[in-house]
């Protein structure tokens, strides 16, 4: 009898485990958006839904360029992503369940975040790789996570992060080549896609291709 209760008991806690696990993803978009009609709002909105479908449990906060595209406006956006990661992980969430995804000056302020939130297990990922101008300062001494850079080499904007990243974090880099260039991370196109979602998701998750979480 004592065995069943704990078997039971095994299995609730299991259950409960399994069904609280999420794989958090803070998603920073890039710059000059217009207002919500730009055609960009309607694209990073799609990206979003397509990682959601994906299974992430996706924080997405749309900024126009008079609001977030200036220095002021990238540390606030930085000071709240830190916050909310250091938050989840506070309320007993895994790091390595965190992913905080940045594209152009989002991927700029992805980078000078990891030097706040400083946790080695988080997953950041550099949709288009270091910006040229990032906007924003960021001490490349400080950087911390788990990095991951998707660089389309047609792209005029942000490339490779070498040389940049320091010794201490784990860095990989993968490259692509569109004729969209940068854009092609707005992108939600089967083709597209396989680019920079395929490799996305297989860095979080270890698995080979694009799936689903749950």
């Amino acid at each position: 009898m004592f065995a069943r209760i704990v078997m039971i008991a095994a299995v609730t806690f299991a259950s409960l485990g399994a069904a609280r696990a999420e794989t958090h993803l803070l998603y920073l978009h890039g710059c000059c958006i217009r207002d919500a009609s730009d055609p960009k709002a309607a694209a990073y909105a799609a990206v979003v839904e397509e990682l959601r479908r994906s299974g992430f449990t996706v924080s997405f906060d749309l900024k126009t360029a008079d609001v977030g595209d200036s220095e002021s406006g990238l540390q606030r956006k930085l000071a709240a992503t830190a916050d909310q990661v250091l938050g989840l992980i506070a309320a007993g969430e895994f790091a390595e369940n965190i992913t905080v995804v940045g594209h152009g000056l989002g991927a700029a302020t992805a980078l000078a975040a990891s030097g706040v939130i400083a946790n080695r297990r988080i997953n950041v990922i550099l949709l288009g790789g270091c910006p040229a101008n990032p906007g924003i300062a960021i001490d490349y001494a400080k950087v911390m996570g788990r990095f991951l850079s998707i660089v389309d080499t047609q792209d005029r904007e942000s490339g490779s992060c070498h040389g940049r990243m320091p010794e201490h974090v784990f860095y990989k880099e993968s490259s692509v080549s569109s004729p969209e260039g940068g854009s092609l991370f707005l992108r939600t196109d089967e083709e597209s896609l396989r680019l920079w979602l395929d490799p996305l998701f297989s860095f979080v998750t270890g698995k080979t291709g694009r799936g689903r979480l749950r």
